[in-house]
């Protein structure tokens, strides 16, 4: 049977610690978050001495390659900041659950969790595959951008083992609550000391990109038992906060930061409330910090009428916790 697109959904599960890559049932649907699967074979190609045309052809190795897609939300980020950071703090034996999730600068970061992954039709099952699974499923670069003028949208990369066709109906789901994180919900706050954090708010930011990468890459090993890789290591993150602001004394203020020698830092912080509410008085809320040096400056533009300017900021030691200062590099807190 033909799969019609409209009809494909995405359904997640949270496979033991103990057992990644060992399929579990889905039964979360990410309402907000879209998954394009596709296959990824590396193909070894041979052709015997004394013929002209490829005489073998074998895997080496297979992934399920995926693209991110859709809108930032308070409850489907959780899923999804569980399979890039790990797991987080959390606080709360019911709803609402407030996760705190850390970048470390000089220890391992909190251990990642795999997830199953379910896609297609879950209609009922005819005898003709209308889904797929993939199981280990990783979120290797993560990406949140909102602008008043358009639609938040998410982006990034998941990749898992082998794309599997589903033999039986995907799994009974429940759906998560739709809360989208809405430009309406945000305030950007940079200031110069981490005691002030949150303090300053920019009034001139049009846009705010958040991009985390090179997070974790899969451990690929000569082991038959395995379909795929047999862990994930840690890599040196590429987390960076862009800001489209008008080219004013805030800016002028960039610079002479960016020109101290060694480079000064900035605190910057992102925050999100919804007008939505998960239980009476308490709102959906996102919230991000980073310590961060200025590490680039896009030309002068047009922002719809305004002068402006686009400032990166990477994230670099600075956030004191617990062991030691500059022990941390940013926290993102999920209450949902």
């Amino acid at each position: 049977m033909a799969r019609d697109t409209v009809f494909q959904q995405t359904q997640v599960g949270v496979e033991a610690a103990a057992a990644k890559g060992t399929p579990v049932a889905c039964p979360i649907i990410l309402p907000a978050t879209s998954m394009e699967p596709g296959v990824n074979p590396e193909l070894m190609n041979f052709r015997r001495a004394g013929s002209k045309y490829t005489s073998l052809t074998a895997v080496s190795r297979e992934w399920t390659e995926v693209r991110l897609g859709g809108l930032p939300s308070y409850t489907d980020l959780f899923y999804l900041l569980l399979a890039h950071l790990g797991e987080p703090d959390t606080v709360g034996a019911a709803a609402p659950y407030t996760h705190t999730w850390l970048y470390a600068a000089n220890v391992p970061d909190a251990a990642i969790r795999s997830l199953t992954v379910e896609h297609g039709d879950p209609s009922t099952y005819d005898s003709s595959p209308i889904a797929t699974r993939w199981a280990y499923g990783l979120v290797t670069e993560l990406g949140l951008e909102w602008r008043r003028t358009a639609d938040p949208a998410l982006s990034g990369r998941m990749i898992g083992y082998p794309l599997e066709w589903m033999t039986a109906t995907m799994t009974a789901g429940t759906v998560l609550t739709e809360a989208p994180i809405l430009p309406g919900d945000i305030s950007i706050y940079l200031d110069d000391d981490e005691g002030d954090l949150g303090t300053t708010q920019l009034t001139e930011v049009s846009r705010v990109q958040i991009r985390s990468a090179n997070k974790i890459a899969p451990r690929w090993v000569l082991n038959a038992d395995s379909p795929g890789w047999t862990r994930e290591v840690e890599l040196a993150p590429e987390l960076q906060i862009t800001l489209l602001m008008a080219a004013d004394a805030t800016f002028a203020a960039e610079m002479a930061r960016y020109r101290t020698p060694g480079g000064a830092r900035a605190y910057l912080q992102i925050t999100a409330e919804s007008a939505l509410e998960i239980s009476t008085g308490k709102p959906f809320a996102f919230t991000m910090q980073l310590a961060g040096r200025v590490t680039g400056v896009q030309p002068f533009t047009d922002d719809d009428g305004v002068y402006a300017v686009e400032v990166t900021y990477s994230a670099t030691p600075g956030i004191a916790r617990g062991a030691a200062e500059d022990h941390d590099v940013a926290t993102i807190e999920l209450v949902n």
